[in-house]
């Protein structure tokens, strides 16, 4: 049996993968401010990644699960709806499918890396990213554009217009930090590396595990645990401070990963229950991360020997971590070796 392999490449040679886990800044509501990300973004910036990956649907993704109605319906509503409408409407303001979006964009796209985009074709990729479902690169293109440029969207579409900002000045990460990264450092696209085609899973369960769980008080034992109180902690301090780097610091530490790792997933190992969905519970979350460990893998296959960054929640870096640890052509960067 093959338990590890020594593979015929220098450490330094390596692709470079960090993967950033994140808490939801949406939740800090009011309190949210682009300052308080300063000091991270400054020490993203010394890593430079080639590409950045956030957790969003790829667009492939999400034309597999609209091809299956029945299998994936509620998925695509809890999370597609809104890039779905965005790009209905700019489908409508083109003309086009999405399809037809797709091959545009990918055109202009190769355009926009050469440095040969003038600002009406910089507005023109920007409508078709979005129609073709890529909306983080869509906003990141948006950001590059003169005043002039985005005035003429507002003339075409005030609504859409005004969704761009929106998306540009949102509190989520992938934008907060994906998009603004991108555009401090130049680049022109944005991977989206999120899955939930596992969701089938357990929304064929939920009905019968979750009055289990709830039963044994499972969920409130992971809710008032330590690492959370800690985690709350250090989100009230940081913010206080007017700086989340330090805890960012701790939500990537070793300390916060294995104590994550253990509350999201080994607890599933503990209830025992007679039905076993906590086990199903279990494999269907190693399914959606062995799913992001791929579609990051993917990303990061046009950039050999280069960097990647990856900006998830918390949650998903003990099993990213652990299944992107075994790639031949990968080396791991934690946060805390920037610093």
């Amino acid at each position: 049996m093959l338990k590890s392999y020594k593979a015929p490449i220098e450490e330094s040679e390596k692709t470079q993968v960090l993967i950033l886990g994140s808490g939801h800044l949406g939740n800090l509501g009011q309190q949210f401010r682009p300052a308080l990300l300063d000091s991270l973004i400054e020490v993203l910036r010394g890593y430079s990644p080639d590409v950045i990956g956030v957790e969003s649907l790829p667009s492939q993704v999400i034309v597999g699960m609209e091809a299956a109605p029945e299998k994936y319906r509620q998925a695509l509503e809890i999370f597609a709806k809104d890039r779905l409408e965005l790009a209905r409407r700019a489908q409508e303001a083109l003309g086009v499918s999405r399809t037809e979006a797709e091959g545009r964009a990918k055109g202009l796209l190769e355009q926009a890396v050469r440095g040969g985009l003038s600002p009406e074709g910089r507005l023109d990729l920007a409508l078709n990213l979005l129609a073709a479902y890529e909306v983080e690169s869509a906003v990141l293109q948006w950001s590059y554009l003169p005043e002039v440029g985005q005035e003429r969207l507002s003339t075409m579409d005030g609504g859409l217009a005004g969704q761009f900002d929106a998306l540009l000045n949102s509190p989520v990460e992938s934008f907060s930090i994906g998009v603004r990264l991108a555009r401090v450092l130049g680049l022109q696209s944005i991977a989206c590396i999120d899955d939930q085609q596992d969701t089938d899973i357990y929304f064929e369960i939920a009905d019968r595990l979750e009055p289990e769980l709830e039963r044994i008080g499972y969920h409130t034992a992971i809710r008032e645990s330590e690492i959370i109180r800690k985690h709350q902690e250090s989100s009230r301090r940081a913010v206080e401070a007017g700086d989340l780097l330090p805890h960012y610091r701790f939500m990537n530490s070793p300390e916060y990963v294995h104590a994550i790792m253990d509350a999201e997933y080994v607890s599933y190992l503990r209830p025992k229950l007679p039905s076993r969905l906590e086990r199903t519970r279990l494999a269907q979350l190693e399914v959606r991360n062995l799913n992001m460990a791929s579609h990051i893998r993917r990303a990061s296959a046009r950039h050999p020997g280069q960097r990647m960054l990856v900006i998830v929640g918390a949650s998903h870096k003990p099993l990213l971590d652990l299944y992107l640890s075994q790639m031949l052509d990968v080396k791991l960067v934690h946060l805390g070796e920037l610093l």
